[in-house]
């Protein structure tokens, strides 16, 4: 953990000779995913006590374009859409933008758009940011067609606080556009500090090499357990029924965990609910969640106090097969041993924060 810490803040109170640590915060610079992909998603965040963390959208649409689902389905992590409609196909004139003020500035090294299917993109799109306010914006992402689940990496990082996505000109066989889902992702190598106490998706920052999901029972579906955690909302888990389905995802080291996600395609649930245990070492769990009635759309979780744990384990009640596109798991990454030292001497102020 020390090689991945920048900076420790603690805050911290100090009576006679025994120390408190009342919040521990680390600051992270975002590793890559095993191909490479810058993974912290900095459009979703999870702190203790303020819930999950979206941007603040708005938007504005051109003349003769209707906004038709919530401009808010678009950082809702799960498979809902954002639809405007044109009026009419094929319509270079047609327009719309989404506006997202983010929580902090930070440096962006890539973007992800996906839309509903090949005849619902525009016929061309345009990323801008600011780190002052949309009266300022710099275009950085520019480009044609998208494809319907588009990544844009930036050659160099730039700083942003706001975000406006723009799309032009209906597409030539469909009225409609449909963004189902808009990300930022921070760079991996020059991000300055970012001070959380609980974090952003582990399953999407893959902090400790690739994250792994098993299907450890039978009463799924064909498809693979590694689609919920592909970051691809076109890939889902389904339950073939007959009883439950179980998958355990291991985040590869243990964190401090906060919060969940589920993200259903296309409002889709788990008709009995579902469980959510868990576990250090894998063979013993403890139940954090438990529902039985319908779950789905984008359904959060929070806990009230942070569980350690690496492994999580999902079960579908009665193998339901509706179709889970994302299963997000906000945490923190818990230090080794010498790394919690010397938090203790951050917090004594015997220690000055390092940098670089």
């Amino acid at each position: 953990m020390t090689a991945i810490l920048k900076r420790v803040a603690v805050v911290a109170a100090v009576a006679a000779t025994q120390l408190t640590a009342v919040a521990v915060k680390f600051d992270y610079p975002f590793p890559l995913d095993a191909n490479g992909a810058y993974t912290a998603n900095v459009m979703r965040e999870y702190n203790a006590g303020a819930g999950t963390t979206k941007p603040v959208v708005g938007g504005a649409t051109g003349p003769g374009v209707s906004l038709e689902y919530s401009l808010l389905n678009s950082v809702d992590g799960a498979g809902e859409k954002t639809q405007w409609n044109g009026g009419t196909a094929n319509d270079p004139t047609k327009y719309a933008t989404v506006q997202y003020t983010l929580a902090d500035t930070y440096l962006i090294k890539e973007f992800n758009h996906s839309y509903l299917g090949g005849n619902t993109t525009p016929t061309s799109y345009q990323i801008s940011v600011s780190t002052t306010g949309f009266g300022a914006m710099t275009p950085v992402v520019s480009g044609g067609t998208p494809g319907t689940n588009q990544w844009d990496v930036l050659t160099t990082p730039v700083a942003a606080k706001y975000i406006e996505y723009r799309w032009q000109g209906t597409n030539p066989s469909y009225q409609y556009i449909m963004l189902q889902e808009f990300r930022a992702y921070a760079d991996g190598a020059n991000l300055p500090a970012i001070t959380t106490t609980a974090g952003f998706d582990v399953v999407a920052m893959r902090a400790s090499g690739p994250v792994t999901a098993t299907k450890v029972s039978g009463n799924w579906q064909y498809d693979s357990e590694n689609n919920i955690i592909d970051l691809d909302q076109f890939t889902y888990l389904r339950g073939a029924g007959g009883g439950d389905a179980l998958v355990v995802v291991d985040l590869g080291k243990t964190h401090a965990v906060q919060a969940f996600s589920l993200g259903f395609y296309q409002g889709q649930t788990w008709g009995s609910g579902a469980r959510i245990e868990l576990s250090e070492d894998g063979a013993s769990y403890t139940s954090v969640f438990s529902q039985t009635t319908s779950l789905g759309s984008a359904k959060e979780v929070y806990l009230a106090s942070p569980v350690d744990a690496r492994y999580v384990r999902l079960t579908n009640y009665g193998g339901s097969n509706g179709a889970l596109s994302d299963f997000q798991v906000f945490g923190v990454a818990i230090p080794e041993p010498a790394s919690a030292s010397l938090l203790l001497l951050s917090a004594a102020g015997l220690l000055r924060p390092r940098r670089g």
